[in-house]
């Protein structure tokens, strides 16, 4: 079974190179890795071929934002399943792709998910969730300020619009349900 796994880039020089090794660490052997990196100006080009390993393709051009990056990388992809791993996130793990394929074993099966741990950029801190696969950086690409909130939220609009998959309230929970990630969670 063919696993593509996406990693959309824009500015992500810090973190882009974690990513990528992640991904190029999995052992398992049909492994198509989609670098869509949208004409950085800060030095994540140079992380990238830093990183780069050889089941990674790189299409380096102007997008129109992250679901325009990763949409094309969905349009390149040729394996019988796809996957994201985001620019400034890391697999968990060097048997992630592999559990990911055990589960695609069942015919029945037609997605998979997983919990995620939110990690700290600067502390490396994470809090606590049972059987993690996947991190998710706090103040990452989409969430990293103001700016790029609302522009977020304007890609995530067109796509609920264009997709006519929700209305505003659609909008509004999937946004609010993401503050919990800025609070840190008291130990027991």
């Amino acid at each position: 079974m063919k696993i593509t796994v996406i990693t959309a880039v824009y500015n992500s020089q810090a973190t882009v190179g974690e990513a990528i090794e992640s991904v190029g660490r999995q052992p398992h052997p049909e492994l198509e890795h989609l670098i869509i990196e949208g004409k950085s100006t800060d030095g994540s080009l140079a992380a990238i071929e830093r990183a780069s390993h050889d089941r990674m393709f790189l299409a380096s051009e102007r997008d129109k934002g992250i679901y325009d990056a990763l949409n094309k990388g969905v349009a390149k992809a040729s394996g019988d399943v796809l996957g994201f791993v985001h620019s400034d996130d890391f697999l968990a793990h060097d048997d992630v792709l592999s559990r990911i394929a055990a589960a695609f074993e069942d015919p029945r099966v037609k997605a998979v998910f997983s919990n995620l741990d939110y990690v700290s950029q600067a502390t490396g801190r994470s809090v606590y969730i049972p059987e993690v696969l996947y991190k998710m950086r706090l103040g990452g690409v989409s969430n990293r300020n103001l700016a790029r909130i609302r522009e977020k939220m304007g890609e995530d609009w067109r796509a609920i619009r264009r997709n006519k998959v929700g209305c505003v309230m659609t909008l509004a929970s999937k946004n609010l349900s993401k503050l919990g990630q800025f609070f840190e969670r008291q130990k027991s």
